[in-house]
């Protein structure tokens, strides 16, 4: 693939936390698919300590199927590979109920929480009120 000047700034050796935003279409799945494939590859991290957000179920999977199939084809253990799936790859909204959920006692609420967006909202409101 050839990448544009500012994917290839984001794509430099890992130096630390980085933030990656663009508009739509602009490629940033490929490249933080290819940026935490290069972290994973060097091993400079593991994919328990990757936390990559994204707006979408569909991005975070394609993300992740992006990630595994690049590091089998770079002779990455299987055992790194099986790691992905469980990584936090993930949307805002499942990473915020993840970490909602592990410090819910430090909250003082209840671990048994869900997030629900408007459709679900509105189908429960709509099931209470008949």
């Amino acid at each position: 693939m050839k990448w544009s000047n500012a994917q290839l700034e984001a794509l430099k050796p890992f130096n630390g936390n980085m933030l990656i935003s663009a508009g739509a279409g602009s490629g940033k799945t490929q490249v933080l698919s290819q940026k935490v494939h290069d972290i994973l590859a060097s091993g400079v991290a593991n994919p328990e300590s990757i936390l990559v957000v994204t707006f979408t179920v569909a991005a975070a999977f394609e993300m992740k199927q992006r990630i595994k199939k690049n590091l089998a084809s770079n002779g990455v253990s299987q055992e790194i590979i099986n790691k992905i799936d469980s990584s936090h790859i993930q949307t805002f909204d499942s990473f915020a109920n993840f970490i909602v959920r592990k410090y819910a006692s430090y909250l003082n609420i209840s671990g048994n929480i869900n997030i629900l967006d408007a459709n679900i909202l509105q189908i429960k409101l709509k099931e209470y009120v008949d």
